[in-house]
This record gives structure tokens, sequence and C-alpha cells, in this order.
């Protein structure tokens, strides 16, 4: 083998080997960034389900709510399957709650009286903190899956 051949073929396996380090770090950093993308989307659902507890007007809408859940199953879905169990569990809370909210307005409206004896605040945080628990289990193994904490911040009571 010529000299030239034999520096060559070290610079096309040194190129190669940066070509592969450089694209396992892109990866590497867009994952951590779609970790931030899927803690802010469960912030921004925590909002709306802490507001809850005092009807805020201000808080946002359930539409709003329910399409950042839609996004953070958008992306465990691509970026990360194996959170799909922990996600499911905020899932069914979130249905409890609003299964709870329902039956809590349709009392308030209908009965009054039965709504003030329901001590609903107490039931409420009962599914807060059960919210709560599911969440930090996704952010957890979020923080597991990619090194570092997704920042996520608890909104409302606790």
């Amino acid at each position: 083998m010529s000299p030239l051949a034999y520096y060559a073929l070290w610079l096309v396996l040194g190129l190669v080997a940066v070509a592969a380090v450089s694209a396992a770090f892109t990866r590497l950093m867009r994952r951590r960034e779609q970790a931030l993308v899927l803690a802010e989307a469960l912030a921004r659902h925590s909002v709306w389900v802490a507001a809850q507890r005092s009807r805020l007007e201000l808080a946002p809408r359930r539409d709003e709510a329910d399409a950042a859940l839609q996004q953070a199953q958008e992306v465990q879905a691509r970026w990360f399957p194996h959170l799909a169990p922990a996600l499911a569990t905020v899932m069914q809370v979130d249905q409890r709650i609003e299964g709870f909210l329902m039956h809590q307005r349709r009392l308030r409206f209908h009965d009054p009286e039965a709504w003030l004896e329901s001590d609903h605040d107490q039931q409420f945080m009962s599914l807060w903190r059960e919210y709560l628990e599911a969440i930090e289990g996704v952010t957890a193994r979020l923080e597991r899956a990619t090194g570092e904490v997704p920042g996520f911040v608890r909104h409302g009571p606790v």
C-alpha cells in the first residue's frame, strides 16, 4: 500500500468517525430538546388542572389543556416510547379529574346544598396529589432517559 493510500484511508476513517460522533451528539441534543417540550406540555396541562380547584376564569381553557396533553403524547410516542405506561397513568388520572369536575358541575347546578356538603375541595386535592405523583413519575423517567432534569415546575396547590 502506498503512503498516499495509507493516509487517505486514515483520513476517510477519521471523517467517518467524526460524522458518527456528530450524528450521535445531534441526536442526543434533539432528544433533550424534545424532553423539554414534553415537560413543558405537561406543565401547561398542570396549570389547567390546578386552576380547576378555584375555577379561575383566567386559567387556560380545556381545549388548550387537551392540546398540551396531545402534544405530550405525540412527543412521547416519537421520542420516548418507553414512557407510554407512565403517560397513560397521567391520562387516566386526567380522565378521573374531568369526570369529577363534570359531576361537581352537575351537582352544583342541580343541588347546590348537596354540592356544598360533598367536600369537593378535599376530593379534588386527593385527585391533584395523585395527578402530581403521575406527572412526577413521567418527569423522573424522562430525567433518567436524558440525563438532565426536564425543568418541570409544580403549578397550583400542594
